[in-house]
């Protein structure tokens, strides 16, 4: 069962007994108020039923005095009359049962409406000759009862229907930002760090969407930094230290992916064999060779524009991946690269083979021709050598 539910159900229960209360508060004093008037009633009916009757009983005429009684008594308002001797001897009783018509008998043994009897004396003058005892009719203060106790549970029915639905949509509304706070957390499970921008009104839940919003910052930043230092890591392991070109790890991973994602992928694969880079770090310094191959790097890197791929595999071995062949064919462009590369440097000399990419191959196949290309240069004293897959031209 939702929150809400369950507080809007626990708050119409306290609110339908406090309106119960009322409803019983308001009955039972009705009640007593009905029985206060049925009491004045009474006192004032007794009077005067003993003052008119006082002198006939003096005069000894009982039938009058006896019809004077029923003439009080037919009018229905009273349950018992009775005319009593200083003796106690009863001179006139007349008595009916309670008897309530369209009162519910259940509701007449919870609500019990207890009859008051008055008593007014009977007086000849100063002397005391008869007692008037008299108890009015309970049927009009049950029926009068029974009318207020249905009106009353009409309208706590009524109040308790339309109180019940505003509190629910009250409460509802109130607790909303805890569906948005579980948005929010399904979201950052997702890796989604969105934030709340509307706080609720309700210092706890507001304080609450606050320490989400403050979580879902501290998770993006923490993965942020996390997803960098990954990314570094990564870079580390596919980047080579001294040239900062890609490894061999790497560039096989970026052939592969290229030639995953385009099957007719078409280009030129070069791999460049730099002569006396041993030399200069054996008999000058490694800070002496690097700065050379740094060179050369740096003219390749010039001339692809940032287009080419570039990769060093080991030691002076660097490959190069050139994605576009429209402009040169591959003799060309070896020819023109090999020169342009062995005027940068004095020290260093380079070695190139090389081989033109077609559908079909794959990438230990290329980097395998590439390599025969290469060797077969370096065999033949030759400092180029280029071939496609298939067909394998003259050394230059």
């Amino acid at each position: 069962m939702r929150l809400s539910h369950q507080i809007t159900l626990l708050i119409s229960f306290v609110m339908f007994l406090m309106l119960m209360a009322t409803v019983y508060i308001s009955i039972h004093g009705s009640r007593q108020y009905l029985l206060e008037q049925m009491r004045l009633d009474g006192q004032h009916a007794g009077r005067t039923l003993a003052n008119e009757i006082s002198p006939v009983l003096s005069a000894g005429e009982r039938s009058l005095a006896e019809a004077m009684l029923n003439s009080v008594f037919n009018r229905g308002t009273y349950q018992r009359i009775q005319i009593r001797a200083l003796d106690g001897k009863v001179l006139f009783e007349r008595h009916v049962p309670v008897v309530v018509r369209g009162v519910p008998t259940w509701f007449m043994a919870l609500i019990a409406v207890e009859v008051p009897t008055v008593t007014s004396p009977v007086v000849d003058g100063v002397t005391r000759i008869a007692t008037v005892e008299m108890s009015p009719q309970p049927g009009n203060a049950y029926r009068v009862l029974w009318k207020m106790t249905l009106s009353n549970l009409t309208w706590v029915i009524a109040l308790a229907v339309i109180g019940v639905i505003l509190l629910g949509l009250i409460i509802a509304s109130a607790l909303r930002p805890l569906t948005q706070v579980k948005r929010q957390a399904d979201a950052i499970a997702r890796q989604n760090y969105s934030l709340q921008t509307k706080l609720p009104f309700a210092r706890e839940l507001r304080q609450l969407v606050v320490a989400m919003n403050d979580m879902a910052e501290k998770l993006e930043h923490a993965m942020v930094a996390q997803l960098d230092h990954v990314i570094e890591l990564s870079n580390q392991v596919r980047t080579d230290a001294g040239s900062g070109l890609l490894n061999r790890e790497g560039f096989d991973e970026r052939l592969h992916r290229a030639l995953k994602q385009d099957i007719n992928l078409q280009g030129q694969l070069l791999i460049i064999r730099i002569r006396g880079l041993e030399r200069l770090n054996q008999f000058f310094s490694f800070k002496r060779g690097n700065e050379e191959l740094h060179k050369i790097i740096s003219k390749l890197k010039q001339l692809s524009a940032n287009q080419w791929d570039m990769a060093r595999l080991a030691g002076a071995d660097l490959v190069v991946f050139i994605p576009d062949v429209s402009d040169h064919d591959l003799e060309q462009r070896c020819t023109e690269l090999l020169k342009t590369l062995n005027a940068v440097s004095e020290d260093l000399q380079c070695v190139i083979g090389g081989i033109s990419i077609t559908a079909g191959h794959d990438r230990e196949s290329l980097l395998k021709q590439a390599n025969q290309a290469l060797q077969q240069a370096v065999e033949a004293n030759d400092r180029v050598e280029c071939q496609s897959p298939k067909l394998r031209s003259s050394g230059l």
